[in-house]
């Protein structure tokens, strides 16, 4: 009988520990899942017509915990501009909008062309492709990355890329007001001109500019920035710092040079 009660209670402190020990124990990481949706709207029930084709493939984070909230969205805002819906209702409601506007503005002008049988027409097919992926980055940090690609018209399409960073143990959205110390916009904007510079093998602004640099704004630290191991990558679309024909600026910053502006 001493024996049986010995072993409920040695259970008994089992069971308690265990508890504890889950309580405390770091959260899983969050799992993601994919969307992917792809539509083609002719102008006309002609199939010959032009067309907006869309392809959108979206990565969310899957459960109902709060973590996968928070993480859904900022998604959800980053990629489609929507407050309090779901992934899957976002995309929903994102193309079916998209691909209304489409005809619906367009439509009256493609039928005053084709009377006048003008030659140039290929301006009227449209496309919007949106893909988003997934990184571990920094400890403690998921790094969420989303591609737009589109052309509504005009002599080029249009590309802008979004970083997002979360923190793995809530699912809120760093900002760069999280990660340094106040005062920081200047002296990071001065390492940020250092690499820039490096990078176009620039010796001076004058050289920077004439690369087509700078030339509407002065240098500052862009919103759209991925925390990963060996450093900070700052993201810079077109027209942000650099005209069309120079793209995509990239920044790399070791975490070594950002040592007395970041938060201890």
């Amino acid at each position: 009988m001493k024996r049986t009660n010995m072993f409920r209670i040695a259970a008994g402190i089992f069971c308690f520990l265990s508890l504890f020990g889950c309580k405390n124990s770091p959260k899983d990481e969050t799992s993601f899942k994919s969307i992917h949706v792809t539509e083609q709207v002719h102008l006309t029930a002609d199939t010959l017509s032009p067309a907006c084709s869309m392809s959108i493939d979206l990565n969310y984070a899957e459960g109902d915990d709060s973590v996968s909230h928070h993480i859904n969205a900022e998604i959800v805002r980053a990629a489609f501009g929507y407050e309090a819906l779901s992934p899957k209702t976002a995309v929903d409601s994102f193309v079916a909008h998209y691909t209304r506007d489409y005809t619906h503005d367009l439509l009256p002008c493609y039928k005053e062309d084709k009377e006048e049988e003008k030659a140039s027409m290929g301006w009227y097919n449209y496309y919007y492709n949106l893909k988003t992926d997934t990184r571990k980055g920094k400890e403690g940090i998921i790094n969420y990355i989303i591609e737009m690609n589109s052309y509504e018209g005009g002599a080029h399409g249009n590309q802008v890329n979004t970083y997002l960073n979360f923190y793995t143990e809530t699912g809120r959205l760093v900002t760069l007001d999280n990660l340094f110390v106040p005062g920081y916009e200047s002296p990071l904007n001065e390492i940020l001109l250092k690499s820039l510079m490096k990078q176009a093998e620039a010796t001076s602004m004058e050289a920077l500019q004439e690369k087509g640099y700078l030339l509407w704004s002065g240098m500052y630290p862009s919103k759209n920035f991925l925390l990963k191991d060996d450093g900070m990558e700052f993201l810079y679309n077109t027209y942000e710092i650099a005209p069309y024909v120079v793209g995509v600026t990239v920044l790399k910053i070791p975490y070594g040079d950002l040592t007395d502006l970041l938060k201890k």
